[in-house]
């Protein structure tokens, strides 16, 4: 697709635009010893949240010291109880952060093999 445009001095702009030309790239950010460090960490914070999210899914009893308790009444009388749902639902939020760095690192590596340039 071709857009002129045209002043009264004479003077023509022509802009070619191709939709399959136009690429939105995201340029290096890192360098490669600290994109390595991220998607390191970020794999090994996946894999360990995802087991805590389970084991606070399942009630571990080895993991009650973890698990903040709340306070629930009924009929006149409060109890605390541990919010094991609660501390699970935050562990698989966590691992879904530490999936955003690992797209982002593994990006970062992957400009770092390509060559792509610096911000």
């Amino acid at each position: 697709m071709s857009v002129r445009y045209s002043r009264k001095l004479g003077t023509e702009l022509t802009f070619d635009t191709d939709v399959a030309s136009v690429q939105m790239r995201m340029s290096r950010v890192c360098g490669p010893k600290l994109s390595n460090c991220c998607f390191i960490i970020s794999i090994w914070g996946i894999i360990m949240l995802v087991l805590l999210g389970i084991f606070f899914k399942v009630k571990s009893v080895a993991l009650i010291e973890d698990v903040p308790f709340k306070k629930v009444t009924t009929l006149g009388k409060t109890k605390e109880i541990p919010d094991y749902s609660g501390t699970s639902t935050n562990c698989f939020i966590a691992a879904g952060v530490y999936g955003v760095t690992f797209i982002i690192s593994a990006y970062q590596k992957y400009a770092i093999n390509r060559g792509l340039a610096r911000l």
